[in-house]
């Protein structure tokens, strides 16, 4: 059965890479052309500013996984309440924390853009949204390392992974219809949320 498991974890994360690569180039082209070289470039500032700030989590995800090896073996349910209750706990604080240090990040955003053509107001709202989408999957912690720990990976690749390629998909729909980022970040949000209420759902 562990052996099942190890190879399902390592087709349900490696075999979807080479979708979601083929989709990203596709994406990529689409947003060039439909918003501009501009827009273009914000997104990928929120996705480093981002990806900075979520250096704050300090391995507090690797430590959560080994915490559960034990109560999973020993099937020891109140403890693992109780570690439900503290990851959720903790993942909330830092999604806060995060947030606020994003809403001051902001500010200093539209001094990053050369020759910017956006409103403050534009850049910070969009980011916003941004940091939204990607906070809410702080509020599944416990559930996607809960798998990963019952060596059973396989079932959060498979939602992870349809997630980003769906997310593509309309993204360049969007685009391809007339859309804007603020559509798109939206779009974001709702599938992560829809992600979210399938994890809770698994366990």
């Amino acid at each position: 059965m562990r052996e099942k498991n190890i190879i399902k974890n390592f087709i349900t994360e490696v075999v979807p890479q080479f979708m979601i690569a083929i989709i990203g180039l596709f994406k990529s082209q689409a947003l060039l052309e439909c918003l501009g070289e501009q827009t273009s470039g914000l997104f990928q500032i929120f996705g480093q500013i981002m990806a900075y700030l979520s250096l704050l989590e300090g391995g507090r995800g690797v430590a959560a996984i080994y915490r559960l090896y034990k109560p999973l073996i020993e099937k020891d349910y109140e403890l693992l309440g109780k570690l439900k209750r503290g990851i959720g706990v903790i993942f909330r604080r830092l999604a806060i924390i995060i947030f606020f240090l994003g809403i001051a990040l902001s500010f200093v955003i539209p001094f990053l853009i050369k020759d910017n053509q956006f409103s403050t107001s534009y850049i910070q709202f969009n980011f916003m949204l941004y940091l939204i989408g990607e906070l809410v999957l702080y509020f599944t912690v416990f559930e996607r390392n809960l798998f990963t720990a019952d060596e059973k990976g396989y079932k959060v690749n498979i939602l992870m992974n349809s997630s980003i390629i769906l997310k593509g998909i309309f993204e360049i729909i969007i685009l391809k219809l007339g859309g804007n980022l603020t559509q798109i970040l939206l779009m974001f949000i709702v599938i992560n949320f829809i992600l979210n209420v399938a994890l809770i759902y698994l366990t």
